[in-house]
């Protein structure tokens, strides 16, 4: 007996979910379908979930897609028009996460009808290996010696490439200068294998915020 009245909480508690998602998606389709084309640029869509944002793209699609009705083609650019703004506005004011998946899934939507909600900005890793990749040395070199985050590692690597030549010249004496002299030459094959790989590939592997399938914004 007790068994039966958890299982019927829990279908009762199921159904009442399934009754809120169904009234709500409704909700979505009338406060579109039914908005004059005059007051849409009013509607208020703050708050909405990403799915619910997916409904209302979904429903404005529909709308610009019915060459049978002039109104409906004007109402649903518009309210597209109108939901890229606010999706836009609460990706920048963190009150929806870009990174996640759905947001993903929506932003992609939207790129199909040549909305680009949200672009972040390019990290200065791709950059790098952007302009590595198609021979821009000029920039590359810009953004060495004028980003404050690069110039550490440049003076790092042009006080170690001052040793590496000191020590190859006989310079400087110390007890392990043929181990060194191994570990010089296996780094610098595999810096030149790791570096042709890099140019025959990179063309299909670096793209504008992602490198070799990891994702970088």
């Amino acid at each position: 007996m007790k068994n039966s009245k958890i299982w019927l909480a829990k279908l009762l508690v199921v159904f009442q979910l399934c009754l809120f998602g169904q009234e709500n998606d409704s909700n979505i389709e009338k406060t579109i379908d039914y908005s004059d084309l005059t007051e849409i640029t009013n509607i208020d869509f703050s708050g909405y979930t990403i799915k619910e944002y997916s409904i209302a793209f979904d429903n404005a699609l529909h709308m610009k897609n019915d060459s049978l009705n002039t109104i409906n083609v004007m109402k649903g650019s518009v309210v597209l028009s109108v939901l890229a703004k606010q999706v836009n506005n609460e990706i920048t004011s963190h009150t929806i996460d870009s990174n996640a998946s759905e947001t993903k899934d929506l932003l992609a939507k939207f790129r199909t009808q040549n909305y680009y909600v949200y672009q972040p900005e390019v990290s200065i890793i791709i950059k790098f290996f952007g302009y590595m990749c198609m021979g821009e040395y000029s920039h590359i070199y810009n953004i060495m010696t004028t980003n404050t985050k690069t110039l550490p590692i440049v003076i790092f690597l042009v006080l170690f490439l001052c040793v590496m030549m000191l020590h190859l010249f006989g310079k400087i004496k110390w007890r392990f200068k043929r181990i060194t002299n191994k570990v010089i030459i296996i780094s610098l094959i595999i810096f030149v294998i790791m570096s042709i790989g890099f140019k025959l590939t990179c063309d299909c592997n670096v793209g504008e915020y992602s490198f070799y399938g990891i994702e970088i914004n």
